[in-house]
């Protein structure tokens, strides 16, 4: 029987910023979103449809947007940090909300991802990360094959209290059949 494709994805364009821009309410801090010393950001919109808007910058060229048949949006597919020495990259998957971590059309996203980074740009592992606050992203990548590599502690102060940040790798064999 063959598979039943549900998800859009595409290249995230500039009228995609207004979604983007929701992922990074103050309310709701996402690990994929700190930056390098692991604190939150908060672009402007017009920071991110500028960001959006220049093609060749590394991040329009590996966002993809996740869209359901119908054309609603349900997030961001993202690989960034490409090791090329190592063949390593940092994948993220971030969904408008915690119930599309259920959805098939975000295991057809991470398996995109996966694909992405084994097919296309021949790399053996990708990473991934979430606080502690992020539950149904972390079952998530641990139903897609995501295996823990630890947890560091306190690594990010906010609303009064200390939160963690747990980090996931998934390795790919010598063939794209093997990814485990």
């Amino acid at each position: 029987m063959a598979e039943t494709r549900t998800t859009i994805l595409r290249a995230t364009d500039p009228d995609d910023a207004p979604y983007l821009h929701r992922l990074y309410a103050p309310g709701q801090i996402r690990a994929a979103l700190l930056d390098n010393r692991r604190e939150p950001i908060y672009p402007t919109l017009d920071e991110l449809q500028e960001i959006l808007i220049r093609r060749e910058s590394i991040v329009s060229q590996y966002l993809y947007t996740v869209l359901t048949p119908r054309g609603e949006v349900l997030g961001f597919a993202l690989l960034r940090g490409i090791q090329w020495e190592t063949q390593v990259a940092e994948a993220a998957l971030l969904l408008l909300e915690d119930a599309y971590y259920t959805y098939p059309e975000a295991v057809e996203a991470a398996n995109f991802l996966k694909r992405s980074a084994c097919e296309r740009l021949h790399l053996r592992q990708m990473l991934a990360v979430c606080l502690d606050t992020e539950a149904a992203l972390r079952k998530f990548y641990l139903e897609q094959g995501f295996h823990s590599l630890g947890v560091q502690r306190e690594v990010l102060y906010t609303k009064g209290s200390w939160h963690h940040l747990e980090t996931f790798g998934f390795w790919f064999t010598s063939s794209s059949e093997g990814m485990h």
